[in-house]
């Protein structure tokens, strides 16, 4: 079916802040095996759909992800390799 773009990046969105607040929290209380699910969806999701909008989102959320902590780098970018 048909995505809605708005939501996708809204919801995308709401996914990257909340991995990274949980960041800010501590670490040694992040759900490791939640947040390595929540990181994958995020580099896979807009790599599935292939679209320009689903990269433009893509793009910006990763380079969110790196920005704000750039402890993630490898991470994301092992993920994103996945992906591809």
């Amino acid at each position: 079916g048909e995505v809605d773009k708005p939501q996708f990046r809204e919801t995308c969105s709401h996914a990257t802040a909340l991995l990274l607040s949980n960041l800010q929290v501590g670490q040694h209380k992040t759900d490791i095996k939640g947040f390595s699910c929540l990181l994958r969806l995020l580099c896979w999701c807009p790599a599935y759909m292939l679209t320009p909008d689903a990269m433009e989102t893509g793009i910006y959320i990763w380079t969110w992800l790196v920005s704000a902590a750039p402890q993630l780098g490898s991470l994301v970018l092992s993920e994103l390799v996945d992906a591809w």
